[in-house]
């Protein structure tokens, strides 16, 4: 790969910015207005993503990850397009949702090969990750104390997604240790939302994130001393929890128990409403899906809360083997990284195992929302990467 450093804007990372404190806010606002601009940055990146491929095709061809994400997403919007009712500004909208993704991640990579590490970036993304998580805990806990949140703020218990989904990043720009505070402030973050699936993510990120980190001890004694920092962090975390969820009446653990009864919320219901409605489908709707929004015109306006089962549904076996294969890759370049000893292997599997959890229990691909968490780390930490290995090839 030909590495090329130059002056490069810094439009995308002050506008992912943006975007991450405008939607934490947005419940809280009390006015859909906060909501404008986060559309148009939306828009931003659907629209220069395509020129980024056309400028960089070459350089994103030799990335299987990225190149199987934006076919999945080229096919998905002409299933979108042949199979939408009435094409409208709204509907025009919405379609961009759907190449989101895999223009995200475009930017990111294509970012990272074409800059140098800013130190401004890093402190600008970590005053983000903390604003946000101060106003989500800020608003959710006096909400809670004083009665309970309020109908119009349930849209922003899911907003603890972006907290959690940048906190990767976030160690990768932080001294390993001082790894607890955006880890613990990530943890207060969720217990307070007490979104069950955000604290599956969290748990088993933190475990992949040490477990791996304690394969690079240079002894067994810095190896084990990792290990024992991950129990540490397991135990003290789940007392500290119950502490608090004694203290201040937050039936966090009676939420965890009920996983058993209520299906997560009624998950498994809506999994085995759209399953059924697959096994009704046509062998063409099998194939091809039932089209653009077919998932929420299913569920009256809402999703399935599975983005493998909605994409199946919505855009076929085909476009869902795409997405499939999108994870499979990564996961294989997750393990290459680690054997490379790439500086940020157990930041990247914590991410995409953050990634994955998302995906199977909310909607992830699906919206343009927190896959921008996703697709920011990843395409940034594959472009690292790769740079990190053509320079160590060069060296030797």
């Amino acid at each position: 790969m030909k590495i090329k450093y130059s002056s490069f804007k810094e439009i995308y990372i002050y506008l992912f910015a943006v975007f991450i404190v405008m939607k934490v806010w947005r419940a809280f606002s009390g006015s859909e207005e906060h909501g404008g601009f986060w559309n148009y940055i939306q828009i931003f990146y659907v629209a220069v993503g395509p020129f980024l491929f056309l400028k960089y095709s070459k350089i994103i061809s030799k990335e299987p990850a990225i190149f199987i994400l934006v076919l999945y997403s080229l096919l998905a919007l002409m299933i979108s397009l042949f199979s939408i009712e009435n094409l409208d500004v709204p509907s025009v909208f919405n379609l961009m949702k759907v190449p989101f993704a895999g223009m995200v991640i475009i930017i990111f990579y294509i970012y990272r090969i074409r800059s140098k590490n800013s130190h401004h970036s890093d402190n600008l993304l970590k005053t983000v990750f903390y604003i946000s998580a101060s106003i989500l805990c800020y608003k959710l806990g006096s909400h809670m104390l004083s009665g309970g949140i309020r109908a119009s703020e349930i849209g922003a218990v899911a907003d603890v997604y972006y907290i959690l989904g940048i906190l990767p990043y976030i160690l990768t720009i932080t001294d390993k240790k001082r790894w607890l505070i955006p880890i613990a402030v990530t943890a207060v973050s969720i217990f307070i939302s007490q979104k069950r699936a955000a604290f599956i993510a969290l748990v088993g990120c933190i475990v992949i994130l040490y477990f791996i980190e304690s394969l690079r001890g240079k002894s067994i004694k810095s190896s084990i001393g990792k290990i024992l920092i991950l129990v540490f962090l397991i135990t003290a975390g789940y007392y500290l929890m119950i502490y608090m969820d004694s203290k201040f009446n937050l039936r966090f653990f009676v939420r965890l128990e009920r996983l058993e009864t209520d299906g997560g919320s009624g998950r498994d219901t809506r999994w085995l409403y759209i399953l059924e409605a697959i096994k009704r489908s046509t062998p063409l709707q099998l194939f091809l899906g039932h089209g653009f929004a077919g998932a929420q015109k299913l569920f009256s306006g809402s999703h399935a809360h599975n983005d493998f089962l909605e994409v199946l549904y919505n855009y076929g076996i085909v476009t869902l083997v795409l997405y499939c294969a999108y994870y499979i890759i990564q996961i294989f370049n997750a393990v290459r990284m680690v054997k490379e000893k790439y500086p940020y292997h157990a930041e990247f599997a914590g991410s995409l195992f953050v990634s994955l959890c998302i995906a199977m229990f909310s909607f992830y691909v699906i919206d343009a929302a927190y896959i921008i968490c996703g697709c920011f780390i990843q395409g940034i930490l594959l472009a690292d990467w790769r740079m990190n290995g053509d320079l160590l090839r060069i060296k030797q």
